[in-house]
């Protein structure tokens, strides 16, 4: 859906431009100190509001910042998207910002710094803040194409420096392209949309300096965040050098080690483990996955009327190729054995799931009725008790006894399986094909579910197939391409095949691999070149 929805913006020729400050709709509101805050619309031309939220929302890597549970944590936004300062001085948002500054303060000239995507969800809270130094200004634009009337979001203004707050100065609605600037020095709170907007709250936020040197220091932690990102995809997934095991797998009982297995009325199973790994182990796999809060991917709230898939909004993809080199396969491969009584299974999705209490996550299966797949969960959050919830629900569909199938799709009735609530190191495997979903923590919880998900496919050819066809779904074919997918679909390259090399799933799968990755690459430097007005 991202790179349809970047190709859409970036297919064409655009004019792009801002307005000049004295054409812009603008309000301005004067505090008790003489502090202004200035209220600007229609700053950026519709083709600019529309590359600017491509390019934070799905051009970018989103970094989650309430891992450690703390009162820091409600000093900034959940999820941010760092950008590079150099970048952004020359984007015509800029320019808007730098005339509508040479306005206020006469000709000083800023330079920006902490320029971040940001997302806020219903439920979020944040406090009143001020972060940055007297003298230095911050600015925010509303990216969402429609924030209605009783979506709430707004932002507020006070009366007050430096946390002594006495009246609201100025309440702002999230209008789209909307460009509000106030000095540090005015305490603000960005309030979360309203239970009933599903979508997320976006935005770009950055902070304005007179000082060179902070700019300069701003832009080397931003490329150095980068460099960090580049060298992290060549770091050996956990448990892939050192020492063996603490608990190594041919030793493992997992016949003791099953807590609990259930089945679905066609005798599909569920089976639970628990203790399976060490503490040392589980630290250490607990400890990468840590490091890859930097990486995550966002996915827009699903609108679509089926209602049938996960609805995860936020996903690390971890590395198959690192995976299966890691004695962290050696564990998942076993348990799969011992649950289905099978050998040669092999992973096709691994990944690092992010799910936060307002989240709306859905039932839904992994994979196709003629798939024979099993997915395996392991859940990472260290004390975690039954009243945080959480669990991951197992149900079937039955026969709508109330609307008799009249509501049309995503009106399917379920009955519940069974439950697994999370526990850290606890493990559940089962047959993909059961209809399951993560729920979300309760309400009063701050932080996020995680949990390391691993999805196997019965042969490695299978799981090449299958990881082929979904990396070729995702982008542009020529009909040689879309003959392959085809191809795929209908399971015909499921086994090995004398009439084509021995490497050709692998060597298909490394070429689609690689032009995604370009294709990414290039949508992000097209969109740049826009945003700073090149083309």
């Amino acid at each position: 859906m991202a790179r349809t929805l970047v190709l859409a913006v970036l297919s064409v020729v655009l004019s792009v431009h801002c307005t000049e400050f004295e054409e812009m709709e603008k309000k301005i509101f004067q505090g008790d100190d003489g502090q202004s805050v200035v209220v600007l619309d229609h700053v950026l031309s519709d083709d600019a509001m529309s590359t600017l939220f491509e390019y934070t929302s799905f051009l970018t890597q989103w970094e989650y910042t309430h891992v450690t549970s703390s009162p820091e944590m409600f000093k900034k936004p959940p999820f941010i998207a760092p950008l590079s300062g150099e970048m952004v001085k020359k984007t015509v948002l800029w320019e808007a910002i730098a005339d509508t500054m040479e306005k206020l303060t006469g000709k000083r000239e800023y330079y920006p710094y902490d320029i971040h995507g940001t997302i806020l969800r219903r439920y979020d809270r944040l406090q009143p803040t001020v972060d940055c130094e007297e003298g230095d200004f911050v600015a925010k634009m509303y990216l969402n194409q429609y924030v209605g009337k009783n979506d709430y979001g707004h932002l507020t203004l006070y009366n007050g420096k430096h946390g002594n707050l006495t009246e609201t100065l100025a309440a702002v609605h999230p209008k789209h392209g909307r460009l509000v600037i106030w000095p540090c020095a005015v305490p603000a709170i960005e309030h979360p949309p309203s239970m009933g907007y599903k979508q997320l709250l976006h935005a770009l936020t950055l902070k304005m300096t007179t000082s060179k040197e902070k700019f300069g220091e701003y832009q080397k932690k931003v490329e150095g965040f980068k460099l960090l990102s580049d060298e992290n995809e060549k770091v050996p997934f956990a448990l892939s050098q050192g020492e063996k095991l603490q608990k190594e797998v041919a030793d493992l009982d997992l016949d003791k080690l099953q807590t609990k297995r259930f089945y679905d009325s066609e005798g599909r199973v569920i089976a639970v483990y628990d203790g399976v790994m060490g503490e040392t182990d589980l630290e250490a796999l607990h400890s990468y996955l840590n490091s890859m809060f930097q990486y995550l991917r966002f996915q827009p709230h699903d609108t679509g009327l089926l209602e049938d898939n996960d609805n995860v909004q936020w996903i690390t993809m971890l590395n198959v190729d690192s995976f299966v080199k890691s004695r962290v396969w050696n564990i998942v491969s076993r348990i799969a054995e011992h649950v289905s009584n099978k050998t040669d299974w092999w992973p096709y999705d691994v990944s690092m799931n992010v799910i936060r209490s307002a989240d709306y996550t859905r039932i839904h299966e992994d994979c196709e009725q003629h798939e024979y797949e099993y997915t395996f969960l392991l859940y990472l959050n260290k004390d975690w008790d039954s009243n945080k919830y959480g669990e991951t629900v197992f149900l079937e569909q039955v026969e709508d006894d109330v609307w008799g199938g009249n509501l049309g799709p995503g009106s399917e009735q379920y009955e519940m399986v069974g439950a697994v609530r999370p526990r850290y190191g606890r493990i559940v495997i089962f047959r993909n094909i059961i209809p399951h979903s993560a729920r979300p923590p309760t309400g009063t919880f701050d932080g996020a579910r995680y949990t390391f998900a691993v999805k196997v496919s019965h042969t490695r050819t299978r799981a090449t197939a299958k990881t082929l066809r979904e990396s070729m779904e995702s982008v542009e074919l020529d009909e040689e391409g879309q003959e392959l997918v085809n191809q795929l679909r209908m399971q015909k390259f499921d086994r090995p095949r004398r009439d084509v090399p021995a490497d050709f799933l692998d060597s298909k799968l490394q070429q689609t691999l690689e032009q995604s990755k370009n294709f990414m690459q290039e949508g992000r430097e097209r969109a740049e070149d826009i945003l700073m007005n090149k083309v």
